[in-house]
């Protein structure tokens, strides 16, 4: 997974640009703690990969993601991000052992793999609920002056997320159906189970109990 492109550094370009597919202008990184990254003129396909760990090979990401249409940007894009294995490792489980693989990289759904084993099998959904979202959006940020941009680059380096954002609270599927009992009926046990549907985010209210037990 790679962007292609022209790596030229332009210095003291007089262009504007007109298309993100045009040679871009690349401004030097300062130091500091990065927050959010102001971005102006950049290559316009994304590749992200993100680790699960402890897994050593499942992951969620994009690949070659194309930000514009035609020859102009797109306001936003939102992708959902599922689990993918990369094939790398043998085994069903975050911590299996380190067995080799001969299988090519594959999307991890609710039926595949099909063993109890795998921590996403629930074959009664239709799908997994999300791992998460990827949201590009573009900001209104005026860009026509390039000749000075990177003297403002010089005294803010990096954008600080403002305002506060909106609490979410978890959400969890209805229960799933009673496991088999666990010792005599009478005097044993049997359990349920459900599964979070959306997390708790900024501060909203935490998921409840995921399982039950009768």
């Amino acid at each position: 997974m790679s962007t292609s492109g022209d790596k030229e550094v332009v210095d003291n370009s007089t262009e504007k640009p007109t298309s993100p597919y045009e040679k871009p202008t690349h401004y030097p990184v300062k130091g500091g703690r990065l927050k959010r990254p102001k971005s102006y003129i950049v290559f316009a396909w994304v590749s992200i990969v993100i680790r699960m760990i402890p897994s050593p090979d499942w992951f969620v990401g994009v690949d070659s993601l194309d930000l514009c249409e035609g020859d102009q940007w797109k306001d936003k894009v939102t992708i959902q991000l599922n689990p993918i294995d990369a094939g790398v490792d043998k085994g069903l489980t975050f911590t299996s052992p380190d067995w080799p693989s001969k299988e090519k990289i594959s999307e991890i759904t609710s039926k595949s793999p099909s063993h109890p084993a795998s921590p996403f099998y629930y074959p009664k959904l239709n799908k997994l609920p999300r791992i998460g979202t990827l949201t590009f959006e573009k900001a209104p940020i005026d860009i026509s002056d390039v000749d000075n941009l990177s003297d403002l680059l010089d005294d803010n380096d990096y954008v600080e997320e403002e305002g506060t954002s909106t609490p979410i609270d978890c959400e969890v599927a209805d229960w799933g159906k009673w496991g088999p009992c666990q010792g005599k009926c009478k005097t044993g046990r049997k359990i349920r189970y459900r599964v979070v549907v959306q997390p708790a985010m900024n501060g909203g209210a935490e998921c409840p109990t995921l399982s039950d037990e009768a």
